[in-house]
This record gives structure tokens, sequence and C-alpha cells, in this order.
């Protein structure tokens, strides 16, 4: 074999390697990188006085009516991470949660990430009053019979629950907490990467 041949077939095996070699760092860094956010994540869940759902469960679908007339149902929101807390007006752990809800709402809008507030068993004029007179502009739906409640359990409020994109549970929270603090920012970025990446 001539020595040029024999140097050109070197240095296309030595790309190759070089390339195979890249790709399985790529990928162990990558897995290294999933591993650590999951330990994070799970880390998150205690500190909050989050309960973890393992394995997830899935969320029964259900149509609602909005504060604007329309209904939507929670299929529509596939794809997403999604914050579903139960609540009403005259509930004051609920009113005290608000406006942290409103500032994780600003907070993470523009990302794969919706809140679904469903006030329980009110009028649609009293909700909406109450969310204009605070300010608050995430989606609220009206389980106005309490059928949705119930079917989720609700035995005190307010109860928030995690759904990943495929629709099903992966975390309960029951009673207020204080969702625009550093560590519940932090969970939120953890599921976003963990579960829409």
């Amino acid at each position: 074999m001539e020595p040029r041949k024999r140097s050109t077939i070197i240095i296309i095996l030595l790309i190759v390697i070089c390339i195979v070699l890249a790709y399985f760092y790529l990928s162990y860094r990558e897995e290294k990188i999933q591993r650590e956010r999951e330990v994070e994540y799970e880390r998150l869940y205690p500190s909050l006085g989050i309960q973890r759902v393992d394995p997830p469960e899935e969320a029964e679908d259900f149509t609602l009516k909005t504060l604007k007339g329309g209904t939507v149902s929670l299929k529509d929101y596939r794809g997403r991470l999604i914050f579903l807390n139960f609540w009403a007006t005259w509930c004051g752990p609920c009113r005290a949660e608000m406006p942290s809800m409103q500032r994780l709402w600003e907070e993470f809008k523009e990302e794969d990430f919706v809140i679904l507030a469903i006030d329980i068993q009110e009028e649609s004029k009293l909700v909406s009053s109450f969310m204009n007179e605070r300010g608050l502009s995430f989606p609220v739906l009206l389980d106005e019979k309490g059928k949705v409640a119930r079917s989720y359990g609700i035995r005190g409020i307010p109860t928030t629950f995690f759904l990943n994109p495929e629709g099903e549970i992966i975390g309960k929270a029951v009673g207020a907490r204080d969702w625009d603090s550093e560590e519940s920012f932090e969970l939120i970025r953890e599921l976003l990467f963990l579960t829409v990446s």
C-alpha cells in the first residue's frame, strides 16, 4: 500500500475514533447531569413538604368553565408541567398562598408550565372579583358542583398536584406553601428540565 493511502486511512480511522469517543463522553456526561438533577429534585420535594407520587398516577381528565365563560379540559395542557391547585375564596390559607402563586406564574409562564387554579363550588362573579381585586392573572377554572374536587379526593384546601407533560400526577402538597421561595423556583426548574426537555 502506498504511504499516501495508508496516511489517509489512518487519518480517517483517527477521526472516526475521535467521533465515537466524543459521543460516548457526551452521553456519559448527559446521564451524569440527569442523575444529579434527579437527586436535586428528590431533595426539594420533602424540603417543601411535597409528597412524591412514584410511580406516577394517571390524572383524571375533566372539562371545566373558565372565568371568561369558555371551557377547557385537562388534556388541553398535555406537553406542559401542570400546577393543579384546588382552592376557594373563603379559605384563609388559600388566600395566603395566592400572591406567591402569582409570582411563580410570572416567573414561569413563558415556559412549558401552567397553573390551573380550580375554585370549588363558587360563582364566577365572586371568583372573578376576587382575582381582579388582588391582581391575580393565572388561569382559574370553576368546579361549580365540586365534582372534580371529589374525583381527586380533596379533603382539605388548598391542595396542589404536580402533573408531568403526559398528564400523570408526580407530586401532591396539602396546605398552603410559599410558592415563590427560591426552593420552589428551583423545584419548577428541575421538573421542567426532567419532564419537559
